[in-house]
């Protein structure tokens, strides 16, 4: 197995919560009962795996191993996905306060105020595809065996710092849930190894 292609693993893992927040979304558009424990479990795999393990691999492994190549266009890449992955914090604390209000009372949420929730997935799964499409690919050509294992095994000591076995269950039960209950995404998912 290859650092990219444990990226790209948790990427589908990524489309299926996606495909989740945005049934949410579109439910809260609605006016529908939330499931509110759902969505508080799909915002703190954003929070933990998503953002605390994904784009830690990213941010402290490969992009810096990336931009040792230096091209000018691999950095501006690198940059303009470190500035989303910002942005996806952002919106990510924007998604946290509206569940907080709802929490505290406010059991509907305006129509319109379900934009960060939209713009939060389409950010994402545009962040998604330039990885998958272009700066994985171009990872694997430039990088060495030897680096890409010893990435690799960073990867697994992160993750393994920052996400302990009952996490990665009941993330793994998560996941197989929201698979269940769609079955659009392929259910490989990086944490069933």
């Amino acid at each position: 197995m290859s650092p990219t292609f444990e990226l790209k693993s948790e990427h589908r893992s990524m489309s299926i919560i996606l495909d989740a927040l945005e049934k949410a979304a579109l439910e809260m558009q609605q006016r529908k009962n939330l499931d509110f424990l759902r969505l508080s479990q799909i915002v703190e795999f954003l929070w933990i795996y998503n953002d605390g393990c994904h784009h830690e691999k990213e941010e402290q492994f490969l992009f810096p191993a990336m931009l040792e190549c230096g091209s000018q266009w691999t950095a501006d890449t690198i940059c303009s996905l470190s500035e989303e992955h910002a942005s996806l914090r952002e919106h990510l604390r924007g998604i946290e306060n509206k569940l907080r209000e709802y929490q505290q009372g406010q059991r509907y949420i305006q129509v319109g105020q379900t934009s960060f929730i939209l713009e939060y997935i389409k950010l994402q799964k545009k962040h998604i595809e330039i990885e998958n499409t272009l700066l994985f690919p171009l990872s694997e050509k430039i990088l060495s065996p030897f680096r890409q294992e010893s990435m690799l095994l960073s990867f697994k000591n992160l993750e393994g710092n920052k996400v302990d076995h009952v996490k990665h269950l009941e993330f793994f039960i998560l996941l197989s849930n929201l698979y269940t209950e769609s079955s659009a995404v392929e259910p490989t998912i990086s944490f069933f190894y």
